[in-house]
């Protein structure tokens, strides 16, 4: 069962949203999030919500951690 407080959305600007996932706590007890920033409207912001949700539920790791441009290289 989902917890209820497991994502959100906001908008940030007129278009621009911020997606909030919560991934847990990490060993030493603090929060671990994932912050996707997003351009569209409220229903495709809720859509990738759901979609990073349903990624959680199925087992498909979300890195809390950003990715330099180095490593992705």
């Amino acid at each position: 069962m989902k917890r209820r407080d497991a994502g959100s959305i906001r908008e940030r600007s007129k278009g621009r949203w911020e997606i909030r996932v919560e991934l847990g706590q990490g060993p030493n007890g603090e929060r671990k999030r994932k912050i996707v920033q997003f351009r569209g409207n409220k229903t495709e912001a809720n859509k990738k919500l759901r979609e990073l949700l349903t990624s959680l539920d199925k087992g498909i790791p979300i890195s809390a951690q950003k990715t330099t441009f180095g490593q992705w290289l």
